[in-house]
């Protein structure tokens, strides 16, 4: 692989990580460091290896890894407002004065399908694009989400005292 073939390339890896982001800066800056890391292990590339698929498959493990965990707690401390209920209550502890150590602790505890539906959701994943992902029923997702809001407001408020 060479600098030639990486910007032949520079196109449709744009549009990949667009797909990834839905955002027009945050895709400029994964595909920038999607370029940057396949100049750095480009030693790690195979010439009989699909450089398209090897770049796509870079760039979403950059995004997993990175991209994705951020907008994780991002999305999480913004959507912290679903989680309110009518009237709002009390026991719902202030995100804005939590640090991201304490959500990501919080996060961090939610074990097997809960995870996984929770880390699509904050993602932005609809109900029903989660309930397809995962083959199973729309209202379990729901429910499951609801369950999970609450186990969060209970390690948030034990984390916050």
């Amino acid at each position: 692989m060479n600098e030639k073939e990486l910007i032949h390339e520079s196109d449709r890896l744009y549009r990949y990580a667009y797909y990834l982001t839905n955002d027009e800066t945050s895709a400029k800056d994964l595909m920038q460091e999607t370029m940057l890391t396949a100049l750095e292990k480009r030693r790690l590339f195979r010439e009989d290896t699909n450089l398209s698929g090897w770049l796509r498959t870079l760039m979403k493990n950059i995004f997993i890894n990175d991209y994705h965990h951020h907008a994780i707690v991002r999305n999480y401390m913004c959507r912290i407002d679903d989680m309110a209920v009518e009237p709002p209550c009390p026991e719902v502890p202030d995100i804005a004065a939590m640090d991201i150590e304490s959500v990501n602790i919080a996060i961090s505890r939610l074990k097997g399908r809960k995870k996984i539906i929770f880390g699509l959701y904050v993602a932005q994943y609809s109900y029903v694009e989660i309930a397809e992902k995962l083959n199973i029923p729309m209202g379990s997702v729901k429910r499951e989400i609801h369950d999970i809001r609450q186990i969060l407001r209970k390690q948030l408020r034990e984390l916050g005292d």
